[in-house]
């Protein structure tokens, strides 16, 4: 389980979670993409209609099982299957879908959009692997630090520093350090990959874009190394 959580509104997190997903179905890896941010976009990304999704899961009791959630997803024609975000959703439940999701053993592979900024992070359960998206523009960042400390204490995300959106105020190692990170990916811009990631399509496999996309899927363990599939 991958959580993808931005460090402010429009830092990209939902455009990285949804190429993450068609990514790691391009190299023979489908999972589930599960939206847990009331305002995601994703439905589009499948073109249907989202009439479940993770209000239905957040409803639940404790006995949230894998089961549950394959009921709850759509297939999708290039990136496994999706789960929509229901808009309206509180907080408080898709923080407690977050544990849910957590602790099931036999869970399908899963990249979870949770949403941006600190009242998301709470989404975000201990103990798996975290990607956060950060703008390196003077508010962004200011909104990112507060979103990093508000992650479950000892989970050291995994930074993107997405340079295609909103203005730079400092560079990506300076922005970086503003959330305390050791090391950190860029992603340069990318308008057509961006274009194809909405219109359901992995980014282009030689692009920039498509080459961090795929080295954060190998970082989060989503797809095996090239250089491991290789001979």
């Amino acid at each position: 389980m991958v959580a993808v959580i931005g460090g402010c509104g429009g830092a990209g997190a939902s455009l990285v979670a949804a190429a993450m997903a068609l990514v790691a179905a391009d190299a023979g890896s489908p999972l589930t993409l599960l939206d847990a941010d009331a305002d995601g976009v994703h439905a589009a990304l499948a073109g249907i209609e989202a009439t479940r999704g993770t209000a239905d899961l957040c409803r639940l009791a404790d006995g949230l099982t894998a089961d549950h959630l394959r009921t709850a997803a759509f297939p999708h024609p290039r990136a496994g299957a999706l789960i929509p975000a229901s808009p309206g959703s509180a907080p408080a439940d898709t923080a407690a879908l977050g544990r849910r999701l957590s602790a099931i053993a036999d869970r399908p592979p899963l990249v979870v959009d949770c949403g941006s900024g600190a009242a998301a992070a709470v989404v975000v359960p201990p103990g798996v692997a975290c990607v956060l998206v950060i703008a390196r523009d003077a508010a962004g960042l200011r909104a990112a630090e507060a979103t990093r400390h508000a992650l479950p204490p000892g989970l050291v995300p995994l930074v993107v520093v997405n340079e295609g959106v909103r203005r730079g105020d400092v560079g990506h190692r300076a922005a970086a350090r503003v959330v305390g990170a050791d090391a950190h990916v860029r992603l340069g811009p990318g308008d057509r990959d961006a274009q194809r990631v909405t219109a359901g399509y992995p980014p282009g496999r030689r692009s920039a874009f498509g080459r961090t996309i795929t080295d954060l899927c190998v970082r989060c363990g989503l797809i095996p190394s090239p250089e491991d599939t290789d001979g």
